[in-house]
């Protein structure tokens, strides 16, 4: 068994970094402990509301049309 000296490492390339989870993700704007924030919630309900009223009117349309579909 031969050891090279000259081969061996004094401490390793690069030391492993264990890092915490942040308790503020900002740039996804959730909350650790109230996961996503009240503004977010909000607008996307005002969304799914403006959004329920584009197929209530494309029935409107499609019926006519006068082609089943």
């Amino acid at each position: 068994m031969v050891l090279h000296l000259h081969q061996v490492a004094l401490r390793p390339p690069l030391a492993a970094h264990v890092r915490q989870l942040a308790e503020h993700l900002l740039l996804l704007r959730v909350h650790a402990d109230h996961r996503l924030a009240v503004s977010l919630v909000l607008f996307d309900l005002l969304v799914d509301v403006a959004e329920l009223g584009v197929p209530v009117r494309m029935l409107l349309a499609l019926q006519r049309l006068g082609l089943g579909l």
